[in-house]
């Protein structure tokens, strides 16, 4: 009788750019260069002691429209940021008592890093 087929590889059915590690690195440092932007934009307004925190939330909910959408694996930098996110953090610095024209720059400013981080993250 013939032998039997192989297993399956671990890495069948995955995106090899996720099994890369220079890759993976590479996105690890995208994503703490948009953190730092992130404590700096926002720093004036919310906690340094918990702006990773609120970063951390505005980035899971810039990745809320690829999560619903039952798409796998969810980019950990979306190239379409759901609405969510800004109004996540337009609330958050509302809450502080920001002025609306500043948090409303602070949010564009922060979505524009959000999408570019992500172009050079899928380049």
């Amino acid at each position: 009788p013939p032998p039997p087929p192989p297993p399956p590889s671990r890495s069948e059915g995955c995106d090899s750019d996720l099994l890369d590690p220079r890759a993976e690195a590479a996105r690890l440092c995208t994503v703490r260069r948009l953190g730092a932007d992130f404590a700096v934009a926002c720093g004036g307004w919310l906690s340094r002691k918990s702006a990773y925190a609120h970063y951390e939330a505005w980035l899971w909910a810039a990745r809320a429209d690829a999560s619903s959408s039952g798409a796998s694996p969810v980019p950990v930098l979306p190239q379409q940021p759901a609405a969510a996110a800004d109004e996540l953090l337009l609330g958050r610095l509302a809450a502080a008592g920001a002025p609306a024209a500043e948090a409303t720059t602070i949010v564009a400013s922060m979505r524009h890093a959000l999408e570019r981080a992500a172009a050079a993250d899928a380049a």
